[in-house]
């Protein structure tokens, strides 16, 4: 069976993580209209792939009102997202949410060791709490990851199936288990998972890119660059296929 390089794989698609949204707390009228100002002006951002402004319009919302779960939370993910994982830590670790055993936070913290690369420091906090949350899909989502990080396939696919129980055809689940089963040498299982989830009407460009990728490693080329076609330019077309090319190479 072919084993995929784990480390091209994810610097050409990278670890989809999952976003959480909470209902924040009441405040007085004033202050109110300020927080719910901030707090759309950081969600809309957050949508639009601008992590800067978005953390920067959560850290305004904590002065004003610093027991804010929702900009706690949506400070700390949106660091993650920028790439500030330590900062992200740190922050997280202040919180008396974390200390207080709060299960959004240690999930989110998580999270940010996962992107920084800690995925067992992770896992030790994931698995304390699995028991008590066995029914949340972003806490098996989220273990899986670091699993396959630690090249712990078949567990790893335990907890993705687990999280597709429990969210059926997650897009973000479905994808991430196709690597998976990739990284573990089946590609043909891979490929089946994306085109049922693709079939039951959850398609993405990241599912597009991701199948298109697989069918490249496969030698399929025709139809990944049928593919790759609905996304992106024919420049963009031929170094994708030059990329799947050197890959096939390495898994022979």
């Amino acid at each position: 069976m072919m084993k995929i390089n784990y480390k091209h794989v994810l610097q050409h698609l990278g670890a989809i993580m999952v976003v959480m949204l909470v209902v924040g707390c009441a405040a007085p009228q004033g202050v109110a209209n300020f927080d719910e100002a901030m707090r759309s002006t950081a969600q809309i951002s957050e949508q639009d792939g601008d992590y800067s402004t978005a953390a920067s319009r959560y850290e305004k919302l904590l002065k004003t009102n610093p027991t804010d779960i929702t900009a706690n939370l949506g400070y700390a993910r949106n660091l993650r997202y920028m790439g500030e994982n330590y900062k992200a830590i740190t922050y997280l670790k202040k919180t008396s949410w974390l200390k207080n055993g709060d299960f959004k936070f240690i999930l989110e913290l998580a999270k940010a060791k996962i992107a920084s690369g800690e995925a067992a420091s992770a896992l030790k906090r994931l698995i304390a709490v699995e028991k008590s949350n066995s029914q949340n899909w972003e806490l098996h989502g989220t273990m899986a990851i670091a699993y396959d990080m630690m090249s712990d396939y078949a567990t790893a696919q335990d907890h993705y199936k687990s999280a597709l129980a429990l969210s059926d055809n997650n897009p973000s689940i479905s994808n991430n288990m196709a690597l998976s089963l990739a990284q573990s040498g089946d590609l043909d299982g891979a490929v089946a998972i994306l085109l049922d989830a693709m079939t039951k009407g959850r398609k993405t460009d990241k599912m597009r890119q991701n199948l298109a990728m697989l069918y490249g490693i496969q030698g399929k080329t025709d139809k990944a660059e049928a593919l790759l076609r609905l996304d992106i330019d024919k420049e963009a077309v031929r170094n994708n296929l030059r990329f799947y090319s050197k890959l096939r190479g390495e898994t022979q």
